[in-house]
């Protein structure tokens, strides 16, 4: 079931790089730029506070004390985080530069570069190891999705879509309604 997570995951991964390759222009006089850049300014390394100021009602992954948010600084997540189990990176097609993809076998950091920094892209989870912050984990149900998160913003029987201002959480369900993929990306362009 494990093997079957991972490539699922990493299926994901790879659809939304491509589908990233449809965007012809890095975003300019974004308001998530200016959310990362004052979110940069304000860094704190302590084991128990967000490696960055958390923009306002945001989804986020934690892993060990460590907060992960979109757009944020990697350098200082990644570093948090220590030396991933795997490494992969590849010409970026939604910015200019490189996407990295950083393993940590429960879960995967993928981050884009602008103006010769790294910053988080999006954060995949691959088994019931790990958690959402608000409690939820692969293979559980959709009416455990709804307990915790409410009604979808989007979404169908197969995928439940919850949305912010730098946010994407997706969760993918099968066809028994039991979750199967849990990714956070971020909201890239308008």
């Amino acid at each position: 079931m494990k093997k079957i997570t991972v490539i699922l995951g990493v299926i994901l991964v790879f659809t939304w790089a491509l589908v990233g390759c449809s965007e012809s222009e890095t975003p300019t006089n974004d308001p998530i730029q200016e959310t990362t850049q004052e979110a940069t300014e304000t860094e704190e390394t302590t084991e128990t506070e967000s490696v960055t100021e958390l923009a306002p009602e945001t989804y986020v992954f934690e892993i060990d004390g460590t907060v992960i948010q979109m757009h944020e600084s990697a350098a200082p997540v990644l570093e948090a985080l220590g030396k991933e189990t795997s490494y992969f990176e590849a010409e970026s097609c939604a910015f200019q530069g490189l996407d990295r993809m950083y393993g940590y076998g429960s879960y995967e950091v993928v981050t884009y570069e602008r103006d010769g920094d790294e910053y988080v892209l999006s954060v995949v989870l691959y088994d019931d190891t790990v958690k959402t912050q608000e409690g939820l984990r692969l293979f559980e149900n959709r009416d455990r999705v709804l307990e915790i998160y409410g009604e979808p913003d989007l979404g169908n029987d197969k995928l439940m879509v919850y949305e912010d201002e730098i946010t994407v959480l997706s969760i993918v369900l099968d066809d028994a309604g039991q979750v199967i993929s849990i990714e956070y990306n971020a909201v890239v362009g308008e």
